[in-house]
C-alpha cells in the first residue's frame, strides 16, 4: 500500500464502491424477483428447488454490499484499505 493517501482518494472510492454497490443491488433484486416467481410458480418440487436459492442469494448480496457501503462510509481505515488507487490489485 502506498504511503500517499491523499483525501481525494477516500471520496473517489467511496463514490466507486457506491456505484459499484448500487448496480449489485439492483441485480440482486432482480434474483428476489425471479426468485419470488418461480416460487409463486409451484408447479412441481424443482419450482422450488430453484426459486428459493435464487431468492436468498439475492437477500445475501444486498446485505453484503449495504454491509460493505456502510464499512466504507463509518470506518476510514477500511476505506483507505479499500483504496483504488493505493491498491492496484483491488481495481
Amino acid at each position: 500500500m502506498s504511503n500517499k493517501h491523499h483525501p481525494y482518494h477516500s471520496a473517489l472510492t467511496l463514490l466507486y464502491t457506491l456505484i459499484r454497490k448500487s448496480i449489485k443491488i439492483a441485480l440482486s433484486l432482480g434474483l428476489i424477483y425471479l426468485g419470488d416467481y418461480v416460487i409463486k410458480r409451484y408447479n412441481s418440487p424443482v419450482d422450488l428447488v430453484i426459486g428459493l436459492p435464487l431468492f436468498l442469494i439475492g437477500f445475501v448480496f444486498i446485505a453484503n454490499s449495504l454491509w460493505t457501503i456502510t464499512q466504507m462510509i463509518l470506518s476510514p481505515s477500511y476505506l483507505k484499505n479499500n483504496c483504488i488507487f493505493c491498491n492496484k490489485h483491488l481495481k
